[in-house]
């Protein structure tokens, strides 16, 4: 099973990262947990058309079988 996991924090040594890198250690044996990075998405916009990042994080949410965020 794969899920991706979304970190509501930016900074590389956020609490949420860590909670991600632990929870991760913890749940491979029974899932794989894989980031979806959301630093380069942009501010929604309708004007801007399609975005190739948010069509690649699309993409990979769609091909999991659940996301868990990471966030407070």
């Amino acid at each position: 099973m794969k899920i991706t996991a979304i970190i509501g924090s930016l900074r590389q040594n956020s609490i949420h990262r860590g909670i991600f890198e632990s929870y991760k250690e913890l749940a491979k044996e029974f899932f794989t947990l894989e980031e979806g990075v959301i630093r380069n998405i942009p501010l929604y916009n309708e004007d801007d058309g399609d975005n190739d990042i948010v069509h690649q994080l699309a993409e990979q949410i769609y091909h999991s079988d659940g996301v868990i965020f990471f966030c407070s």
